[in-house]
């Protein structure tokens, strides 16, 4: 993402061609002259989502408009298939292997931000452009260490990640929006009950089930 401006979304629609994105709000960040981050975008009327563009040399004029674009999930029966960096007749091994690496540094830019010293978000975003095009310049050593770091992970780690690769959400503009960039999200995790939650819910349930039956008597 250069410092024209960046997009992406989440949700695919049911019954429709492609998932409506319009991109409304650009990232805070701006280091070495580009957008940085996240942007906010809404989502197939769903506002406030967070997107991250993995695509530096394509170009999204921010506010977007609605745009079209094509949902792919790392999944067996269809991964990959609509997306923009992949190698002819792919996917192959290698080509999933960096989609799961950028899942894990869309984690990681999660956990950077204003409060953290120093602001890591640049960096992320820089490993990420990096990752699917290697003519992206490194500024710093740091956006290094996280390419080797998360390329380590998903070659001896992937089993840990499982949860967090089904999450990932890739967007590639359709033909007819293809000067777009590419975009990626996570969908948020889904969250268990907590074990106390669940006891305080089952005592709760015994309860009423007991005066239940203490009323039933007088009832008839």
């Amino acid at each position: 993402m250069r410092n024209v401006l960046f997009a992406f979304c989440l949700i695919a629609s049911q019954g429709f061609a492609g998932t409506i994105i319009s991109i409304d709000q650009l990232p805070a960040n701006t280091e070495h002259g580009t957008y940085n981050g996240f942007v906010t975008a809404t989502v197939n009327g769903v506002p406030g989502i967070q997107l991250i563009c993995d695509d530096y040399y394509h170009s999204t004029v921010v506010p977007s408009g609605d745009l079209v674009y094509h949902e792919s999930e790392l999944v067996a029966f269809s991964p990959l298939q609509n997306v923009r960096f992949v190698t002819a007749g792919g996917p192959t091994s290698h080509d999933l292997a960096l989609y799961m690496q950028a899942a894990l540094i869309i984690e990681g830019i999660t956990n950077t931000g204003p409060s953290h010293t120093p602001d890591l978000t640049a960096d992320y975003q820089y490993a990420l452009w990096h990752l699917f095009d290697s003519s992206v310049s490194l500024w710093r050593p740091a956006q290094q260490d996280i390419l080797n770091q998360t390329a380590w992970q998903v070659q001896n780690n992937s089993s840990n990640y499982t949860d967090l690769y089904a999450r990932l959400r890739i967007y590639t503009p359709t033909a007819a929006y293809g000067s777009n960039q590419e975009f990626l999200g996570l969908d948020a995790p889904i969250q268990s009950p907590e074990p106390a939650s669940g006891a305080l819910l089952g005592i709760a349930v015994g309860l009423f089930s007991l005066l239940a039956y203490r009323r039933r008597p007088r009832e008839r």
